[in-house]
């Protein structure tokens, strides 16, 4: 098996010219026209002075020309940082910054920072018949940088791993290893590395990439049907829009072979509503971004159980410990530590000092979870996150999965809220599905939860997240005080 990314799809080209790699509202693009693309694509570059492990900002929009440019950029040894071109200007600055970016790619004008220079790519012009790839002296390696994979930065400046060229061939494998024959794939936001690493596992693979004229629902569900569409990832923030635009119980994908819902943990009704309006061919993905897919979840085992986070990957050692750092027996609950062969040992840059996830070999992701008897994995929450509630340790994820349940609620999101008598209260912003019972949620939530159910109800329109779908939970509380109603 060919060790490089450049290698797997040039392999494909190969053996699928006349196939179609992308499919857009445009047309398609053979797999023929995406080489000349490439070609002429890494010829620019290496004319506009782009060299081997150059940091380089990659900040475009879904399309074919964002991959095709990816791909460029490893041909010549850059190494990639992806920023999304909807971060706000000073965030999208402090990690040019921390990570000594100095030129940015981009499709769009407002992509650079003040000192950044920047090469803009529209589109790309090309014959058909380019096929030279060999520009500069750049020979990529197992170990060569190619790309940083960043934190989700929920609470700061994002950290960093070092993706060579031989860990990202393993994390796409890994992330696309039961995705079967010729795969039909819409990637969700190509800036978060398991939506790159999938696409680019489906144009190794001889498949299609697909990108709708819009990531609105009528758009997106037009195209699974109208391309054949296979594979879809969405977190559960952007599934449930989706869900919206569909009857219940009377359409389905006939295509569709998967559809990962990734990014959070999603709500157990969410699961249910999906399998009844949308496919019953649900994954549910426990990944990290430090290190990748964890552990994933068939049909098969949401069907007995919508709570778990499935099976850990072959080749994963997943164990959860008590305080004292102990391995627990399964059954118990605990914070999480994982390891497998190939995966970083620490972070890139400035963080590579920061020993407090990645120790003794094992990276701690600050998660906590249970393993059960069979082997399961269920994760409730963050050990960061924790609230402390007269002595007694909620887990804001555990309380927001059960206000979930109750009928009427499409998203909750938990945090502190002030003092009281009896120490912190506990308040929840609620974005409404329909008319909801708001008395009859806040008695459901004091059955199930006693002392920990919320004290105050704000209701929503939507809850702030990043691009993975995650809760932004620093500044939480003053962002639900100003946007929320009493209710």
């Amino acid at each position: 098996m060919a060790v490089t990314l450049l290698e797997r799809v040039l392999g494909a080209v190969e053996a699928h010219p006349d196939a179609p790699a992308f499919i857009t509202a445009d047309a398609p693009t053979t797999y023929r026209d995406m080489l000349a693309l490439l070609s002429v694509t890494t010829r620019d570059l290496h004319e506009e002075g782009i060299r081997a492990q150059e940091p380089v900002a990659l900040t475009m929009s879904q399309s074919p020309v964002h991959l095709i440019t990816f791909l460029a950029l490893a041909r010549l040894g850059a190494l990639v940082v992806p920023v999304s071109p909807f971060l706000r200007p000073a965030d999208k600055a402090a990690i040019f910054a921390k990570y000594g970016v100095r030129i940015a790619i981009s499709d769009r004008d407002d992509a650079g920072v003040p000192g950044c220079r920047v090469l803009l790519i529209r589109a790309v012009q090309a014959q058909g018949n380019e096929t030279r790839l060999d520009y500069g002296n750049f020979v990529p390696r197992d170990d060569s940088p190619l790309r940083l994979a960043l934190t989700s930065g929920t609470t700061g400046t994002p950290k960093a791993t070092l993706q060579t060229h031989a860990r990202f061939v393993q994390r796409m494998d890994r992330a696309g290893e039961d995705a079967g024959e010729r795969p039909r794939f819409i990637p969700p936001n190509l800036h978060i590395t398991t939506a790159l690493t999938q696409a680019l596992h489906t144009l190794a693979e001889g498949g299609v990439v697909v990108i709708p004229r819009g990531y609105d629902a009528r758009n997106y569900l037009d195209a699974i049907n109208r391309y054949g569409v296979t594979h879809v990832g969405l977190p559960p923030a952007h599934l449930a829009p989706m869900l919206d635009a569909l009857p219940d119980g009377g359409v389905t994908f006939p295509s569709l072979r998967q559809l990962r819902i990734m990014g959070d943990t999603p709500p157990v009704a969410l699961i249910e509503l999906t399998r009844r309006r949308f496919t019953p061919r649900i994954f549910v993905s426990y990944g990290l971004g430090e290190i990748g897919r964890v552990a994933i979840a068939t049909p098969e085992m949401l069907a007995r159980d919508p709570h778990t986070a499935g099976m850990p990957l072959a080749g994963v050692r997943f164990e959860t410990l008590d305080p004292e750092g102990r391995v627990l027996p399964r059954g118990s609950t605990g914070s999480v530590r994982v390891a497998f062969d190939g995966m970083p040992s620490s972070y890139y840059g400035p963080d590579a000092s920061d020993r407090s996830r990645f120790r003794d070999g094992w990276f701690h992701p600050g998660d906590i979870a249970r393993l059960s008897e069979e082997g399961w994995v269920y994760v409730e929450g963050r050990g960061d996150d924790v609230i402390n509630i007269g002595g007694r340790k909620v887990s804001p994820h555990f309380v927001e999965s059960l206000l979930q349940e109750f009928p009427g609620v499409r998203e909750a999101a938990v945090f502190a809220s002030g003092e009281a008598i009896g120490g912190t209260r506990i308040a929840a912003a609620i974005v409404p599905n329909a008319a909801l019972d708001w008395s009859g949620l806040a008695r459901y939530a004091e059955r199930a939860l006693d002392v920990r159910a919320p004290s105050r109800y704000l209701e929503v329109e939507s809850v702030p997240r990043n691009v993975m779908g995650k809760i932004l939970r620093a500044g939480l509380a003053s962002w639900a005080e100003t946007h929320g109603k009493e209710r």
